[in-house]
């Protein structure tokens, strides 16, 4: 074989395998999720969703490793950037009233969203905070969603 042919094989493989990194790279979905090793937890995601008029919902998925006395979100920080970087703008905690929902009792599962009216034309993220418990302990953790643009 001579080098020349050895060149254009090595670019040949080059180029497929930069394609497939490029490929798998596009194919990733928009929202964060996280599978973990824990006692508590299985897997958590959340994403923002978009709507007319501004209008976003931020919506999480927590799964349970067994039914838990607790599951859900405690916390969820939503950051908009209006063009002058982002800044945090709502905090919503499940200890208050009009949120309580955000964490469930008594599942493996649970799914909730938060509805928000922004700005079209605006970037936003959210961070959101989770709680799996029972009564023999808890564990937490943390997803940042992807940033959206408000319709």
């Amino acid at each position: 074989m001579n080098l020349n042919c050895a060149k254009k094989n090595a670019c040949k493989l080059f180029s497929f395998l930069l394609a497939i990194v490029l490929l798998s790279l596009y194919a990733m979905p928009a929202k964060a999720t996280t599978e973990r090793a824990s006692f508590y937890i299985e897997s958590c995601g959340a994403e923002i969703i978009t709507h007319s008029r501004g209008n976003i919902d931020i919506t999480f998925t927590i799964t349970g490793t067994h039914r838990l006395d607790q599951i859900g979100a405690t916390c969820i920080y939503l950051y908009e950037d209006d063009g002058n970087g982002f800044e945090l703008i709502k905090t919503f905690r499940q200890t208050n009233d009009k949120y309580s929902y955000l964490l469930g009792k008594n599942t493996i599962r649970y799914t909730e969203s938060v509805p928000y009216e922004g700005i079209s034309g605006n970037d936003y993220y959210a961070v959101v905070l989770f709680l799996a418990a029972d009564e023999s302990g808890e564990d937490t953790d943390r997803i940042e969603t992807s940033i959206v643009t408000a319709h």
